[in-house]
């Protein structure tokens, strides 16, 4: 799921074990998942916010065929980095 050199990396600069880095960053990752699914965005201080934004359903008329196209509404993840 992460990669071995990040987690060796913030291991060595937290001083904490490798599988406990390993299990903190799986701790987030399950909140981070669990709070965008409720409709709540995450702000990472330093880093930015996540969040779900809701695109309506779409329609469109290929102009080369004249055929409407008709795309389903969907959830996109959104990240606005911090400044």
């Amino acid at each position: 799921m992460f990669s071995k050199t990040f987690v060796q990396e913030l291991a060595i600069k937290t001083n904490l074990p490798t599988e406990d880095v390993e299990l903190i960053l799986g701790k987030l990752h399950q909140t981070v998942k669990e709070t965008l699914l409720s409709g709540e965005s995450v702000h990472l201080p330093g880093l930015g916010v996540l969040q779900i934004q809701h695109l309506s359903s779409l329609k469109e008329v290929d102009p080369a065929s004249g055929k409407t196209m008709l795309y389903p509404p969907k959830d996109s993840l959104e990240f606005t980095p911090d400044n």
